[in-house]
């Protein structure tokens, strides 16, 4: 085949698969029949064929070019409706690689995040594996303790058992005993040919001698039948007493509901006054009368609010007063005259300062104004008019004791403490004195009979001052009178009694007694008659926890605390050394630059502490939890902001000098020995 067959075969090689249909000409009068795809492509290469052997154009009739014509056309309209199907099933094509794309991210991303839970699975399998072996360490000792407990107990039945088959023997014995002495006096004396006379008088002997072991043991029976109801008397007491102490717990728990109602009550009229409102007093009996009150009491939105202003506050009230009265005290008309004095000290400006601590809630007279405070007439001339305020009235009745001697502003009471008053648990908002600490509600402040210990500090102390709030050398110098002594007598006699009946008691120390006992045992320390009453009669004080109670409020009232004021920073720093040889060596050069009746008294607390911890098995009270009881009570910072951050300190050396109080305190003159 030639190369224009060739060219025609690419030029016509698509309509060999196209079948032409009803291809006609103008000229034939009918239609031609269809031609095949295979006829059309014939027709046209015998007309190429005839043209290249003649030389000149190729002639085709009009059917074939029609069918040509319609060849291409059919054509055409495939192709289109081809590469439209061809377009849908590419985009369909990238749909589905997009979404094989999305798919294998997420299955990458499911794959590691298996893996690290994989990881974390196999981490927490191996943290329970340890703690389950931490558990197991831990519950090691209680099950020994469980086995020791319970085979002391086998124990305990096994010797009750013997002790009662001894006393049978014993019985057994003495009978045994009189019969073998009665056979051998019987068989001592000559024989004798009445029979009848000898058996006789051998058995009056044998029953004499009975009769004896039996009035041996009738004395031992009254005895213990006199303690069987003399116990029984004492639990009868117990039970009595044990009655009346729930009937009293009632009584308080209904008080306090009452009170705390009253609260609500109080704080709901405050609140409904509005905040920084003040009210006029009202009309007072010229027979009674006390400087006006402009106390209000914050709403309790504006408590977190008020005692920030407090603490950022530019002035500072500082008060003196004379105090006579003993710390729980006699009755008010006795007390002497209280002048209380207010510095204003502004530290920004020269201009007056302003006397608002916490949101207006004082209101100062200047002398300058024209309306000065109202002055009592009367009986009432000898109270004063001050320019601090008053507490609000209780009940309608005015307060007996406005201040106190202290400077109150509210804080913010971050652990459970006890009402200086009434010795209940507060935590939160409450009044506490800016000079001496103590802490108290705002319905008790005006009842606070303990002398403020900054201005007990600021003055000497006397010997008609209260015990509570004395300096521990003075104390030590009114106790001795004329004999020798370096110890309280208050610290002996307490510590005395808990030796006596108290050291197995659990939560010694810890444990806060009964308000009413403490106040009885406070009253007598006040009267100084310590021979008219003996701590350790557990008839007349059954409460142990009152003991220790009044002697720790002893050690906190100290106008220099046990371990000084002087040495406390270097205590604490002693008691913070990680190195063991550092700090027992730092803690006993300290010990030694401390007064003698410092030492004394420390020296009789810690050996004391010390036979407490020996004992921690039953009382609960190891070294650390009495120094954790102890350091806050026996050393404190003349800056009272440092409370919180010496405490670490201060408990590490209370408990450093419980553990080796036999070892610093040991006596030379037995080391030499």
């Amino acid at each position: 085949m030639s190369a224009g067959d060739g060219e025609e075969d690419d030029v016509l090689g698509p309509l060999s698969a196209v079948s032409l249909n009803s291809i006609t000409t103008p000229s034939s009068p009918s239609p031609e029949p269809t031609l095949s795809a295979e006829a059309v492509l014939q027709k046209l290469r015998d007309a190429i064929r005839d043209g290249e052997k003649q030389g000149g154009p190729v002639k085709l009739d009009m059917g074939l070019a029609l069918g040509m014509l319609a060849a291409m056309e059919s054509m055409s309209e495939k192709y289109s409706t081809l590469k439209s199907q061809y377009d849908g099933i590419k985009r369909k094509s990238q749909h589905y690689v997009k979404g094989l794309n999305v798919a294998g991210a997420e299955y990458d991303r499911e794959l590691t995040h298996r893996m690290e839970v994989e990881a974390e699975v196999t981490r927490l399998r191996v943290k329970v594996s340890d703690q389950a072996a931490k558990l197991t360490m831990l519950e090691g000792p209680e099950r020994s303790t469980k086995r020791l407990n319970e085979h002391g107990r086998m124990l305990k039945e096994e010797v009750d058992n013997l002790q009662q088959r001894v006393s049978k023997l014993k019985v057994e014995r003495d009978v045994v005993i009189a019969e073998v002495e009665e056979l051998a006096v019987s068989k001592s004396s000559p024989p004798s040919s009445n029979g009848d006379a000898l058996s006789l008088r051998a058995s009056n002997s044998l029953s004499q001698r009975l009769e004896e072991v039996k009035a041996d043991y009738s004395r031992d029976l009254e005895y213990m039948q006199q303690q069987r109801e003399r116990l029984a008397h004492e639990v009868q007491e117990l039970q009595d007493a044990r009655q009346q102490y729930q009937e009293e717990a009632t009584s308080l728990q209904a008080r306090n509901e009452e009170l705390s109602t009253l609260l609500q009550q109080v704080l709901a009229q405050s609140d409904a006054r509005g905040e920084g409102r003040f009210t006029s007093p009202p009309p007072r009996d010229t027979s009674r009368s006390l400087p006006p009150s402009a106390f209000v009491s914050p709403t309790p939105g504006s408590r977190l609010r008020r005692t920030d202003e407090s603490m950022a506050s530019v002035t500072t009230a500082s008060t003196s007063t004379n105090l006579t009265s003993s710390l729980l005290g006699h009755d008010d008309r006795d007390e002497s005259q209280r002048f209380v004095k207010v510095e204003k000290v502004d530290l920004h400006s020269q201009e007056p300062p302003t006397a608002t601590t916490t949101g207006r809630r004082f209101r100062w007279y200047n002398k300058s104004s024209g309306n000065p405070p109202p002055v009592p007439s009367g009986k009432d001339r000898s109270v004063p008019s001050s320019t601090t305020s008053t507490p609000p009235l209780v009940n309608g009745h005015d307060r007996p004791n406005p201040l106190g001697g202290h400077n109150f502003q509210q804080h913010s009471i971050l652990r459970l403490t006890r009402c200086e008053h009434c010795a209940e648990k507060m935590w939160g908002l409450h009044l506490r004195c800016v000079e001496c600490g103590i802490v108290s509600h705002a319905r008790c402040q005006g009842f606070v009979k303990t002398p403020c210990r900054r201005s007990s500090m600021d003055r000497p102390a006397s010997a008609d001052s209260t015990i509570f709030g004395r300096d521990l050398v003075e104390q030590v110098r009114i106790d001795a009178k004329e004999s020798p002594r370096l110890i309280p007598i208050i610290v002996e006699k307490c510590i005395d009694a808990l030796e006596q009946r108290g050291m197995d008691y659990e939560g010694i120390y810890r444990k806060t007694g009964g308000s009413s006992q403490c106040k009885n045992i406070t009253q007598l320390f006040e009267k100084g008659n310590y021979d008219t009453f003996d701590l350790s009669d557990p008839q007349a004080f059954n409460d142990v926890s009152s003991i220790t109670s009044v002697l720790k409020t002893w050690f906190r009232s100290l106008p220099n605390p046990l371990f000084t004021h002087a040495l406390h920073d270097k205590f604490v720093t002693a008691g913070e050394n990680n190195d063991p040889v550092i700090r027992a060596n730092s803690l006993q050069a300290l010990i030694g630059q401390l007064p003698p009746e410092h030492y004394e008294t420390i020296k009789f607390l810690m050996l004391h502490l010390h036979r407490v911890t020996n004992l921690a098995d039953v009382n609960r009270m190891n070294s650390q939890n009495l120094g954790v009881v102890f350091g806050p009570t026996l050393m404190r910072s003349q800056d009272r902001s440092r409370e919180f951050t010496d405490m670490s300190g201060e408990t590490q050396t209370v408990r450093w000098l419980i553990e080796n109080a036999p070892v610093v305190f040991a006596d030379p003159e037995v080391d030499e020995s």
